[in-house]
Parts: C-alpha cells; structure tokens; sequence
C-alpha cells in the first residue's frame, strides 16, 4: 500500500503546474502541459503550412474579416478572466487557511515514487505495464488502489473547498479553464488569412513561449511579426 501523508494544494494549481518528482524517479510532465505544447506546435504548424506566398494577394482585405483576430479576442478575453478569478481563489484560499488552520488536500497522490493524478495515473499504469521484470496482476492492484486513493483524495479537497466558502469559485475557475483550453484549440485550427493577423499569432506566440524559446527564437519571432506588420501597412 502506498500513502501519501499530507500533500496540499487546490486543483486549479495542480493543473496548471507540471508535477514534480517526490524522489529520484522522473515522472511524466503534467497532462495539461501537454496539452498546451499540443496547442502550440498545431498554431506553428498551422501558420506554417498557410500559403505564405499568398499573403501579398490577400493582404488588403479587410483585417477584420480575418478570423485568427476574433480567435485571438476570445483566448485574451478568457485569460484575463481566468487570471482574475484564480488570483481571487488564491487570496480567498489563503485567508480561509489562516482561518481553518490548515492548507486544501492536494488530489494528486503517490505512486511509486510518481507524485500524479488524473490522466497521469492511466499513463503510469501503462508504463508500468510494459515495463520488463514487473507483475502485471500486482501492478493492476496498485492501480485500483490508486485510483480509490485518488477518489479519496478528491473528496476531501471537496469538503475543504465547502468549509473554506470556495466551492463556488472552484466551479468557476475550472469552468474558465475549460473555456480557455477550448478556445486555444480552436485557435490552434484557425489560419490567418491577413499579413496582419499572421503578424498578431506570431505576437501571441511570442507571449506563449517567451520563458520556454531561446533568445534567438524570440528574436525571430519579433523580427516576423515586424516585418508582416510593415508588409500589411504597405498593402
């Protein structure tokens, strides 16, 4: 049986923070990073296989009819709120902390050394499936003892979130979240059909990558956007 002892933490933290190791062992990045590097590289790779050379002959249309803009619109519109309303769960949790004495139970737990929940459990059961020297009926067991541990762990961030008076604003920030991601999805679809609105997705991907790309990256990303910019203002 593995246990966790006491991991704290709310659920809108952990799903936007890659999970951390617990010992020695490597565990996977976190599920909703990958998601988001998903994300990223279909926008790469969408803006990279719009016909580029086309975009002289297109670059006078109206640049508002191009609909990577109003994509654009709605992923900014929905992480300004969602940052609103994680900042004010944050400060909310943090004085109900204070109050209750204790921090929220996280809903990751603890399995061989892996400090996951959610997907990242399915993932590791399939890995430890298919790892060599290993007993398939027992891993099997570890993982519905993970999973009932999970569903535990769940539970009791649940009572937290009520007796801490955030229960309401946990939905909503969740809810904000799942918006969010549908919305960079759908932009991740969208090409732009303008030199400006090619310029703006290369901005926005600037801000996305700007922690994560090298130095020289980030400077021709500039430099691109710049250049479409100046393009759309000839046209």
């Amino acid at each position: 049986m593995y246990t966790t002892g006491i991991i704290t933490g709310s659920p809108w933290q952990r799903r936007e923070t890659p999970f951390r190791r617990t010992s020695t062992a490597y565990p996977k990045e976190g599920h909703e990073k990958m998601k988001r590097d998903t994300t990223r590289r279909a926008i790469i790779a969408g803006l990279a296989a719009g016909p580029a050379a086309a975009l002289p002959a297109i670059a006078g249309a109206a640049p508002d009819a191009d609909p990577i803009l109003s994509a654009l619109k709605e992923v900014e519109f929905l992480e300004r709120a969602f940052n609103r309303a994680s900042s004010k769960l944050a400060q909310m949790e943090s004085d109900a902390e204070d109050r209750l004495g204790h921090s929220r139970p996280t809903e990751l737990i603890v399995w061989r050394d892996y400090f996951i929940g959610g997907h990242e459990i399915e993932l590791r059961r399939q890995a430890l499936l298919a790892a060599r020297g290993l007993d398939p009926a027992k891993i099997e067991q570890e993982y519905i003892d993970a999973k009932k541990r999970e569903r535990a762990a769940i539970h009791l961030g649940r009572q937290w979130d009520e007796r801490a008076g955030v229960a309401d604003l946990v939905s909503s920030v969740s809810d904000l979240r799942e918006r969010l991601m549908d919305s960079k999805r759908r932009l991740a679809s969208t090409k732009p059909t303008t030199a400006k609105g090619a310029a703006a997705l290369i901005r926005f991907l600037y801000r996305e990558l700007r922690d994560e790309a090298t130095r020289s990256h980030m400077r021709i990303f500039k430099n691109l956007a710049s250049a479409l910019e100046q393009w759309e203002a000839r046209a």
